[in-house]
């Protein structure tokens, strides 16, 4: 869960770079939404930390943590160099969908 959590913050992240935005999605951000983007996936990753911390302890969870972010971020950059135009089907297939 705590691989997931980071996850999604290294994710809301990386959408705020220009780059991996304007690969994705073509609306362009406002900096309101893009400081938004920012503190969520800041929060993400401290409360993963948190509970690293409170699962393991302190020096095994920052242990185990420094290990899941790592894996984390590696996903995501693979995701996001060589999986961009799958994403962004995908991406585009959920937001067509629409909810009964």
């Amino acid at each position: 869960s705590q691989l997931i959590v980071c996850s999604i913050g290294f994710i809301f992240i990386a959408i705020v770079m220009d780059k991996h935005h304007r690969t994705i999605f073509s609306p362009i951000l406002s900096e309101a939404h893009k400081k938004i983007f920012i503190i969520v996936g800041w929060v993400m990753l401290l409360a993963s930390l948190c509970a690293a911390i409170y699962v393991d302890g302190i020096a095994n969870g920052i242990s185990y943590w420094l290990g899941i972010i790592t894996f984390s971020a590696l996903s995501v950059l693979l995701i996001l160099s060589y999986y961009a135009d799958h994403l962004k089907g995908l991406i585009s297939k959920l937001s067509n969908t629409k909810s009964v």
